[in-house]
């Protein structure tokens, strides 16, 4: 048709084809355009106006968007009871929203001249297509929404495929017994379902009375056909009665969709617990660009679903992050929760997001750790040991290697994940990735050449130049680390477990907080939290945490106090081995505090090379952070505007809890049980849970 032509264009109904010599890509051009309609007039054209007006005007804004079928959307409408109109746009995909829209408005101008002519048109642009018909045998082509209806005399279509990812079952309300009222309701419950997934793709509903009164929902992804939307339906009513046999409550998600029951109301509710993640192996590429692109993104997408649409809380989205690599996103929210619980919800979410693109393979670190040699191991903790290791770029790193047969440790590993990615300060030890393989669950850090605080303080490596101002300096920069996760960070984090061992140096003797597994996420507002399930190290648990399970950010101010005593000293806090005392350190300090004699606390090491007024300030201030009443010991601002020469006044301390090492002891083997490693752990607190793909 154009031959010797440098420049055309031929459309078909199912496809478009162009070519020119000259650049057409990523531009938005509405010339040349051409018409297909046909003679036959709409019947009913009065009903039919107002209604492809709707119609029209809906699907070019959602087609504008981008979605996983690009710039794409297509429907239909009944304008009389037995008349119907199907519709769909298009742009081409390397176009934005704005001229994709700008495109398909052009092309509805053209097409509003066609209403009172034709009962069918298509309005052919380079860069977008419109068209309605009144017969769907016309337009075979547009996959149908809301009901993907099939066409008469069709062969139907095969059952599309959906993908199982991960479930939880729960027995907190109780379970229910075989041929219970509560089990006849729920098969009750899941058969009507079906009736509902061909036109719905959220739904909530109960079925029976209390006490076996059954409550479900059910939650399709939005940009899905409602034919996707009833099948993993359909599957998902399988596969909880299958994994969740006799529970009481359950949830299963699919990557299509989510199903839900319990016999307790969950209707317009915005709840985060449980939940669970699942990731392909392997690693982005490009992970520098890709980073702070995901996380914009993803801020993006949380913003644009909690508002209330047509699609109800749903938004999905594409950026590129290099000229090749592409990243596809989509957030959603179940359609009974307002905005605030959506965004709450999602923010949650968010936490766990990008994790994926950290993960090493395990060859790799296996490689790098020489095979986890002993040479290699710089040391072993409560879940595990230690390596260093050198990557093939030449970058060395120190992996922790959680034991295998600590359930504790698999707790710890995800919240370390959780947390450590999200935490960014000069003064916290950074996550460069993480390894799951099998069984083995791989921690990788930075490595840090000059160990950790107890190691150099006290330990066999003892630094020869461990004067005072590297002291203060490592004291400061701790002090700053835990500001930053109580107050100055987007979370609120308290550490709960900090100690020397966790307390890192790089090779300026900077200190960063290491060994997030115990940390606990709180509310902003949220002033402590109560846990029957204690855990922590010796010594340096507060003694409301130890003796009650309540822990705050007092808890770590404790924590603070007690290694600026040791570090002051140069003794642990847990040793009784003081030159001439039998006392802990703790009671020694108060004691030589209350004789006014607390510079007798001080490391003789210094040999006396330390400002005396500084010096006492100090202790004075690590004595405020032992106090035994938590509301009175200072928080991490104060102590960093003491510690940076502030003038802040400082009132007088009161003792700490005497005789707190024997109480803590006896309560913790009775209570809790006691670890190998002088630390003392019990079952964390629910988290998030992390699952491979």
């Amino acid at each position: 048709m154009c031959p010797l032509y440098v420049e055309s264009i031929v459309w078909y109904d199912e496809c478009m084809l162009r070519y020119a010599n000259r650049s057409i890509f990523s531009l938005s051009e509405t010339s040349p355009s051409s018409d297909a309609w046909y003679t036959d007039t709409v019947p009913n054209y009065e009903e039919f106006v107002p209604v492809i007006e709707k119609t029209t005007k809906a699907i070019i804004s959602q087609a504008a968007r981008t979605t996983a079928r690009g710039h794409f959307a297509s429907t239909y409408a009944n304008y009389t009871s037995i008349h119907r109109v199907y519709n769909f746009a298009m742009c081409t995909p390397d176009i934005d929203e704005v001229e994709c829209k700008n495109c398909l408005l052009i092309a509805s101008k053209k097409l509003s001249t066609y209403y009172n002519e034709s009962k069918g048109v298509t309005s052919f642009l380079p860069s977008c297509q419109l068209g309605y018909d009144t017969a769907i045998n016309q337009m075979t082509h547009v996959p149908l929404t809301p009901d993907q209806a099939q066409a008469p005399g069709q062969p139907p279509s095969p059952a599309p495929t959906v993908t199982f990812e991960v479930y939880e079952c729960s027995s907190t309300n109780g379970n229910y017994t075989n041929g219970s009222a509560y089990q006849h309701n729920l098969n009750r419950l899941f058969s009507s379902l079906s009736t509902k997934t061909f036109t719905r793709r959220f739904y909530n509903t109960t079925t029976g009375n209390f006490p076996s009164k059954v409550y479900a929902i059910y939650q399709c992804r939005e940009d899905l056909g409602l034919d996707i939307c009833s099948e993993c339906t359909k599957e998902a009513t399988k596969k909880i009665t299958q994994l969740c046999p006799f529970y009481s409550e359950a949830i299963v998600w699919y990557d299509e969709c989510m199903l839900r029951y319990a016999n307790r109301s969950i209707f317009s509710l915005s709840e985060t617990n449980p939940s669970r993640a699942s990731w392909y192996d392997g690693i982005v590429s490009n992970y520098d660009k890709f980073g702070p692109l995901v996380e914009k993104t993803m801020n993006n997408m949380v913003t644009e679903a909690s508002s209330v649409t047509s699609r109800g809380h749903f938004a999905n989205t594409y950026a590129d992050w290099t000229l090749i690599d592409r990243m596809y996103c989509f957030a959603m929210c179940t359609r009974d929760i307002d905005e605030f619980g959506c965004k709450n919800c999602l923010s949650t979410d968010e936490e766990i997001v990008g994790v994926e693109s950290l993960q090493f393979n395990f060859k790799t670190i296996r490689d790098a750790t020489d095979n986890f040699s002993e040479h290699n191991k710089l040391g072993q903790g409560g879940f595990g040991s230690v390596y260093k290791g050198k990557l093939r770029d030449g970058q060395e790193i120190a992996v922790k290697r959680l034991s295998t047969c600590s359930g504790q440790g698999s707790t710890e590993f995800k919240t370390e994940i959780l947390l450590a990615a999200k935490l960014q300060h000069n003064n916290l030890v950074k996550l460069l990735g993480f390894c799951l393989h099998g069984e083995e669950k791989l921690l990788v850090y930075e490595l840090l050449p000059n160990a950790s605080l107890d190691k150099v303080l006290f330990g066999q490596n003892e630094h020869p130049s461990l004067d005072w101002e590297i002291r203060f300096k490592i004291l400061l920069g701790t002090a700053r680390g835990l500001l930053y996760l109580h107050e100055d960070s987007r979370l609120k984090i308290i550490h709960r477990d900090l100690k020397p061992s966790n307390i890192l140096l790089d090779e300026y003797m900077n200190p960063k907080i290491s060994d997030f597994g115990l940390a606990r996420l709180v509310g902003r507002e949220q002033m402590h939290v109560d846990t029957s399930k204690v855990a922590g190290t010796y010594g340096y648990m507060a003694p409301e945490y130890a003796l009650t399970g309540r822990f705050s950010l007092m808890s770590d101010v404790y924590s603070f106090g007690v290694i600026a005593l040791e570090v002051v000293s140069g003794h642990m806090c847990s040793s009784t081995v003081f030159p001439y005392h039998e006392d802990s350190l703790l009671i020694r300090a108060w004691k030589l505090w209350k004789e006014n004699a607390i510079l007798d606390l001080v490391d003789p090491r210094l040999n006396t090379n330390y400002p005396t007024d500084e010096m006492t300030r100090h202790i004075h201030l690590g004595l405020l952070c032992i106090q035994e009443d938590a509301n009175k010991r200072p928080t991490m601002a104060t102590i960093v505007s003491v510690l940076k020469g502030h003038k802040v006044a400082l009132s007088e301390p009161e003792p700490p809890l005497i005789g707190l090492s024997t109480n803590v002891t006896f309560g913790l083997k009775k209570n809790v049980g006691t670890s190998s490693s002088n630390e003392f752990h019990s079952n964390i607190d629910d988290i998030t849970e992390v699952y491979p793909r």
